[in-house]
């Protein structure tokens, strides 16, 4: 049988062992909570880097739809220069017709000057 002192030498080992477990506890406990601090704080920073990423997203998909309706107009203008430049190009037909025209006549009428000029001559000399 144990005595009492061999009892009471015995509580205070498991007193001290106690003691270390509670502090070793402690420590864990205190690391535990640093370390669920951290991912609470890494994960508001996700969060808020996600928030960032979906508002570029949506400012991304904004633009390009900007993007193609800008390009929907130019395409739209495009077609119209088309138009007239084909307009344009059927009314030059036409210009260069009238300017063939202009030159025949000019040459009518130098001809004529010049018809008109040796006839003077003729009634001169």
């Amino acid at each position: 049988m144990e005595t009492v002192d061999e009892h009471e030498s015995r509580l205070e080992q498991l007193g001290e062992r106690v003691a270390a477990l509670d502090n070793s506890l402690d420590t864990t406990t205190a690391q535990l909570e640093t370390d669920v601090t951290d991912v609470e704080t890494r994960l508001e920073d996700l969060r808020t880097e996600l928030e960032g990423i979906e508002d570029s997203a949506e400012t991304a998909r904004e633009e390009a739809s900007d993007a193609e309706a800008h390009a929907g107009e130019l395409e739209e203008t495009l077609a119209e220069l088309e138009d007239q430049l084909d307009e344009f190009e059927g009314q030059l037909d036409g210009v260069t017709g009238d300017c063939e025209s202009v030159r025949a006549d000019v040459t009518a009428i130098q001809e004529w000057r010049d018809d008109l000029a040796s006839t003077f001559d003729i009634f001169e000399g």
